[in-house]
């Protein structure tokens, strides 16, 4: 037999084995980050929102509502409540993230008394 200096049916089945093997392996994690990563996204821009009506809060002083209202962040609708426990003023939202599961966050603040 003469040397042909290319590759063997075997060792071309064993190189598309393992790069389907790689393959498989890293669709799932890459898509478990992506969506992890939205889920910060999302919490970040929660606690921003969050952080301003907190500053509005602060601002106004005495008018602080009993009742939780509803703003939209990006296309999420938050729910943001605020109390006052001893000297700070704590608010709280509550969303949905990128998994539906419910997530809470609170921030707090100084009143100016």
């Amino acid at each position: 037999m003469r040397n042909n200096k290319g590759f063997s049916l075997i060792e071309t089945l064993v190189a598309l084995s393992i790069l389907v093997t790689v393959i498989t392996t890293f669709i799932p994690i890459k898509s478990t980050i992506m969506l992890h990563r939205d889920i910060l996204h999302q919490k970040q821009e929660v606690l921003n929102s969050l952080h301003e009506e907190l500053q509005i809060m602060l601002m106004n002083g005495d008018t602080i509502p009993i009742a939780a209202y509803t703003i939209n962040v990006g296309r999420t609708p938050v729910s943001i409540g605020f109390t006052v426990e001893n000297s700070l003023l704590k608010g709280c939202a509550e969303w949905k993230n990128a998994k539906n599961k419910q997530q809470r966050s609170c921030l707090y603040g100084y009143t100016s008394k």
